[in-house]
């Protein structure tokens, strides 16, 4: 499969230089390979082949010719094919001594196959399964004048709620004390009501329309996941979670364009399909991100800033 062999790479250093060049650049094409295919895998992309195919030869030009930042390569590629052009015409035009041919090896070259690489267990040090608090429901109809009438109760359903299912939104919150206390539907009533139970509970930073609770400030310190498995829809998602699942797929793949990126976050939040909510929330978070200094954005790519 890689008919390019690092043999046959520039023979403007000494044997023994040289074939400690080879040998670094080998490493870092194995290393490239693998990495190639836990970026592929994880995106759930198609065939690599010709990826893969073309990897020594990059890895070759990259290490050995000329570094081409990608930033560069996105906002100023005419200069860059310039000065690679430059390169090669200067590379082409250099007198070296001719060296003596490598000695022959009497092992094997190797041919790649996927059989023989190893199995690489992608670990996702962001993403978390949701907890349920699953509090009971009280077992009969009732209505909001109940509710009302049953505060004590009810706030302490929402600090356990609040305990085991934090972050959580005051939306989601409006939902879960609806289905305890087998209501119909959330009322202003009932938020305004529920709203002034949680008075001193914790807000995120990051609440603005929709509020986001935690048990204490603490509790709130160096939040860097995401939950799956929840079945919350996207507005009952605290925003600082939809932030992790779109700087967990920057760090996959490096920079990619924004309409990929929102459906990558997407689909670590759990969401198949677009919809209007989905790409309006994933937009703002985008922009959140950008201006907050962690992302960048150019000429409709967006990458992690250093």
């Amino acid at each position: 499969m890689f008919p390019v062999k690092f043999r046959y790479l520039r023979k403007d250093k000494k044997v023994n230089d040289n074939n400690m060049q080879v040998e670094t650049l080998e490493l870092q094409s194995e290393k490239n390979r693998k990495r190639l295919v836990e970026i592929v895998y994880k995106a759930k992309a198609g065939h690599i082949g010709g990826d893969l195919s073309c990897l020594n030869v990059l890895t070759a030009l990259y290490f050995d010719i000329m570094r081409v930042w990608s930033v560069d390569w996105f906002e100023h590629k005419e200069n860059v094919v310039e000065r690679i052009i430059k390169k090669l015409e200067d590379l082409k035009n250099t007198k070296v001594e001719e060296q003596p041919p490598l000695p022959i090896e009497n092992n094997v070259l190797k041919t790649f196959s996927i059989e023989n690489e190893p199995v690489v267990e992608l670990v996702n040090n962001r993403e978390r399964e949701y907890i349920f608090a699953d509090l009971p429901d009280i077992g009969y109809s009732t209505d909001i004048d109940t509710v009302m009438a049953s505060s004590y109760q009810v706030k302490k359903q929402l600090q356990q709620i609040v305990k085991i299912e934090q972050p959580i939104t005051n939306t989601l919150l409006y939902k879960r004390i609806l289905r305890i206390w087998n209501l119909t539907r959330v009322t202003t009533r009932l938020q305004v009501f529920i709203d002034n139970l949680l008075e001193d509970a914790y807000k995120d930073p990051l609440s603005g329309d929709t509020i986001i609770y935690w048990e204490d400030e603490e509790k709130a310190k160096d939040c860097d996941f995401y939950r799956i498995n929840s079945k919350r829809d996207i507005l009952d998602i605290p925003i600082l979670e939809v932030m992790s699942a779109a700087r967990y797929a920057i760090e996959q793949q490096i920079s990619m364009p924004t309409e990929d990126l929102k459906r990558l976050t997407s689909q670590l939040l759990g969401f198949s399909r677009k919809g209007n909510n989905l790409d309006m929330v994933t937009e703002q978070t985008i922009q959140l991100l950008i201006d907050q200094g962690i992302f960048s954005h150019a000429n409709g790519m967006v990458s992690m800033n250093n």
